[in-house]
């Protein structure tokens, strides 16, 4: 499903409560086809630590800069994937986070709070 690159017109995916792990989640983060997303849950999935994986070149979620919610609570995310967020300078039209229930310490909060975006 991360790696559709036909629904260019999507503005909703509600994938909370399912069995996405490290591997899926990256695909749909890195996802440059859904420019119009606004509102996005991967709350309470199997994520389950850091995602280092992400590569270079790509920004966590930089073509969804209409995003206004973003879920990611339960799902035992790490420091990175916070600061990740924290730096990402694309979603502009956020109003909600949850980072909620998850493994995120001083830095991952400490990068959040510092966002100047």
């Amino acid at each position: 499903m991360g790696a559709n690159k036909t629904w260019a017109k999507l503005k909703e995916l509600y994938l909370a409560s399912n069995q996405i792990g490290k591997a899926g989640t990256l695909e749909i983060v890195i996802n440059m086809t859904w420019k119009k997303m606004s509102n996005l849950s991967l709350k309470n999935n199997k994520i389950k630590g850091s995602m280092y994986e992400v590569p270079n070149q790509f920004e966590f979620g930089k073509c969804w800069n209409k995003l206004r919610k973003f879920d990611f609570s339960i799902s035992g995310i790490f420091d990175d994937v916070a600061i990740r967020i924290a730096v990402n300078s694309f979603w502009e039209t956020l109003e909600l986070l949850d980072l909620s229930y998850n493994i995120i310490g001083d830095k991952g909060f400490g990068a959040i709070g510092n966002n100047k975006y």
